[in-house]
């Protein structure tokens, strides 16, 4: 990451962001995109 961001890696297979800083999700993409996005609108009416 050049401008000091952090990672999200989304693999079933390979989740882990090795070296660099940031988290893995052993899962799907659209089944953590959909649980992401349902987490992130509670509470927005």
């Amino acid at each position: 990451m050049r401008h000091g961001g952090s990672l999200i890696r989304i693999n079933p297979r390979e989740a882990d962001s090795g070296s660099v800083h940031g988290i893995g999700i052993s899962a799907g993409a659209l089944e953590t995109l959909t649980a992401l996005d349902a987490l992130l609108g509670q509470g927005q009416a």
